[in-house]
């Protein structure tokens, strides 16, 4: 199985590279061969929602880079990427609801605000880093950022 970035960009993969991708192949199997089986409702369906995910996040990144390579702005990524997420986000309020009014408490919407302001920082980090660097090496970085939001949010619950 070969990367989008190696096929499409002819990026090396460094040996490190590709043990990882073994062992994120292998933990999916693992995960799925030895579910138990009494879950009552689960369906096995249900475990293509994380391949899929995996999926779009191995495209995106060398798609990214060859948008990047054509016009050269990490901020225009980033804006493009917003008006197309708040156009499917408003779509489906439309559809779901009837309208594109979405309801928020008072408190909630600078709480609101301050994580669109963070993702937005770092959409415009990663874009930059696309730009700049090989997506071999960006791509992974960017993906163990749950990794170290727990690593992250243990350390402050322990202190």
């Amino acid at each position: 199985m070969r990367s989008p970035a190696v096929v499409l960009l002819h990026e090396p993969i460094e040996p490190q590279q590709l043990a990882g991708l073994v062992v994120a192949v292998a933990g999916a199997a693992v995960i799925t061969v030895t579910r138990p089986r009494d879950l009552g409702h689960w369906r096995s369906w249900a475990l293509l929602l994380p391949l899929a995910s995996a999926l779009v996040r191995g495209i995106v990144p060398p798609i990214a880079k060859l948008g990047l390579a054509i016009w050269p702005s990490p901020l225009w990524a980033c804006l493009i990427g917003y008006i197309m997420s708040s156009l499917v986000v408003l779509t489906v309020q439309r559809i779901r609801k009837g309208s594109f009014v979405v309801q928020a408490p008072r408190e909630g919407r600078f709480w609101f605000a301050l994580t669109g302001i963070s993702n937005g920082l770092s959409a415009l980090s990663l874009f930059a880093a696309v730009r700049n660097g090989p997506i071999t090496l960006v791509a992974p970085l960017a993906a163990i950022y749950p990794l170290l939001t727990v690593i992250g949010v243990a350390l402050v619950l322990i202190a």
